[in-house]
């Protein structure tokens, strides 16, 4: 992944690194969550976020990835 990215996995910001055209999603059962965690490019080191604000910022959408939102 670090060829791709430029970044370790488990690091990878959700933002500002990804080309034109490149598509982000968020598992919708994320939603409901008051703060997320998300890579902030260093390993060992995250960005706590809003879901809402992680979706606007990264220009994401939310869907159920997961199945769980079906629950």
């Amino acid at each position: 992944m670090k060829q791709i990215t430029g970044y370790e996995i488990g690091s990878i910001p959700p933002f500002q690194w990804q080309s034109a055209g490149f598509r982000s999603f968020l598992d919708a059962c994320l939603m409901d969550k008051g703060v997320v965690g998300v890579g902030a490019g260093v390993w060992g080191q995250e960005i706590m976020i809003t879901p809402s604000d992680l979706v606007e910022t990264a220009e994401a959408e939310a869907i159920d990835l997961s199945g769980a939102a079906r629950s």
